[in-house]
């Protein structure tokens, strides 16, 4: 089976959209259309306020822009732990860059699948990126192919771009 049919699959798989979940209120995404994010989640936003440590979140955005990374990422850490997916996206992001913990793609790695789990398109996409490039784990187009499906779905540009540059790829390595 090609990887232009397991997408296909993976689309009729998805079925109807669902109900929005708290996230993609607080991203400006509705399911069954493709949008990109219209906004940055905001405590503004009453779906954002329902999303776990999301008050924990915000201080660390506070803090990441004071220049305070250390405390930060503390933060951050916090409210992954406590199941924000927002919060386990950008935590991974600092663990990438190294910025205010040590670097360490593992740990970044782990944070990208925890977001991506929870559905957080932009973390869906980076993971599938882990598994198209082989950092940490094999590489698998298959397997990062499925994460850029499920950010495409939510309507994230970057998850469209990574989806049709893989569909492309294993089209001419074929």
């Amino acid at each position: 089976m090609n990887l232009r049919n397991i997408v296909a699959l993976l689309m009729l798989a998805a079925g109807a959209a669902s109900a929005q979940t708290a996230l993609q209120g607080c991203l400006g995404i509705t399911p069954g259309q493709t949008t990109a994010r219209k906004f940055a989640p905001t405590s503004a936003n009453p779906a954002c306020r329902q999303i776990p440590a999301f008050d924990l979140y915000e201080e660390a955005g506070q803090r990441y822009q004071a220049c305070d990374h250390t405390g930060a990422a503390r933060l951050a850490a916090q409210a992954a732990k406590a199941g924000n997916p927002l919060a386990a996206l950008r935590l991974a992001m600092m663990y990438e860059a190294g910025e205010g913990v040590p670097r360490d793609t593992r740990q970044a790695f782990s944070l990208y699948r925890q977001a991506a789990e929870a559905g957080e398109p932009a973390a869906q996409n980076e993971l599938g990126g882990y598994y198209e490039r082989g950092v940490g784990v094999s590489d698998d187009w298959v397997e990062a192919a499925k994460w850029y499906q499920k950010s495409a779905e939510q309507g994230w540009v970057q998850g469209e771009f990574s989806l049709a540059r893989a569909i492309s790829m294993e089209s001419v390595c074929r």
